[in-house]
């Protein structure tokens, strides 16, 4: 799945650890407590801007509750280096888990449901 973000803030979906940050901090790994395992991914081919235009607030290891602000990226100086803005988010271990449901709603807030892992 992937959405057009809406602001400059990523925040964690759901409680869980950092299990995985970029020095170029455009992407993000997230443990859920059911063990879902999330990449979130700012941007398409971002990280040839190394790190230039993102703030990373948090650590690997690092346990986040839902809501809590991860990382930060400045949306007019990625689109003016010609990136698209895309975010990906992706369940890097499916196979581990039942089928997901998504919302059907064409716009969502960070608090609101955009899909769920069982």
């Amino acid at each position: 799945m992937a959405i057009i973000p809406s602001d400059e803030t990523i925040v964690a979906p759901f409680d869980g650890y950092v299990i995985m940050t970029t020095p170029t901090k455009h992407a993000i790994g997230l443990r859920g407590e059911n063990g879902v395992e999330l990449l979130i991914h700012i941007g398409i081919d971002t990280v040839h801007l190394d790190g230039k235009g993102f703030t990373l607030y948090v650590a690997e290891n690092q346990y986040v509750k839902a809501g809590e602000k991860l990382i930060s990226f400045d949306e007019k100086e990625i689109s003016a280096a010609g990136y698209d803005l895309t975010i990906p988010i992706i369940v890097t271990n499916t196979a581990d888990h039942e089928p997901f449901a998504q919302t059907i709603q064409q716009k969502v807030n960070s608090s609101e449901y955009l899909f769920s892992v069982q």
